[in-house]
Order: structure tokens, then C-alpha cells, then sequence
């Protein structure tokens, strides 16, 4: 970080805002890692249907890809939107309540 004077006083720290300086081949890795990573989950479907919310330019590319398969062996309905996740499904007998638990149970571990 670089601090850039504004205006006012220059010996007033308040009058000067800080600026990151990245490189240009830093830059051009921002820009270049993001899309090759977005085309790959897009060509090659990695992404389960459950997932929703991903957008050219999503800050959460990383965290989508790691909960992509937090639904596998779930009983029930799954939904992912960026950081939430929701679970679906009726809970109005026994049967539900223990495929419930389970889900839980599963998501937890």
C-alpha cells in the first residue's frame, strides 16, 4: 500500500488514502485465472444443479467449487445459493424426521 495525498494539510494522515500497487502480470493473472477457471466449470459441467448464484465475476468462484458435493448422499432436497444452504423436504412422520437427522447428521460431518 501506497499512501496518495488528497488535499488538505499533508501532514494530516486523513488526507491521503492508500493505493495497492499490483504488477502488471499480477493484473493480468486477476483477470485470466477467474475466466479460464469459469469456462473449465461451465464446459465440463462440475457443478451439481443444486448449486445456484454463480456469475462471471462471482467473488465465491473458490467456496462454490469447494461446496459443490456437500449434497452427495443427502436424502432430501438440497438447494445452494452462494453462501446458504437449504434443505427441502417434509418432516411430518417418523420417516422424515429420521432422513432428516440423517441429512443432518451428514451435512454435519
Amino acid at each position: 500500500m501506497i499512501p496518495i495525498y488528497k488535499k488538505g494539510m499533508r501532514e494530516d494522515p486523513g488526507n491521503y488514502r492508500p493505493v495497492s500497487l499490483t504488477s502488471v502480470p499480477g493484473k493480468l493473472r486477476e483477470k485470466i485465472i477467474p475466466g479460464a477457471i469459469e469456462r473449465h466449470l461451465k464446459d465440463n459441467a462440475v457443478l451439481r444443479h443444486s448449486q445456484h448464484g454463480i456469475t462471471k465475476g462471482s467473488k465465491g468462484f473458490l467456496f462454490d467449487i469447494f461446496i459443490n458435493d456437500l449434497d452427495a448422499g443427502i436424502e432430501c432436497t438440497i438447494s445452494k445459493f452462494a453462501d446458504d444452504t437449504k434443505r427441502g423436504g417434509a418432516v411430518d412422520c417418523l420417516k422424515g424426521q429420521e432422513a432428516l437427522q440423517r441429512d443432518l447428521n451428514r451435512l454435519d460431518h
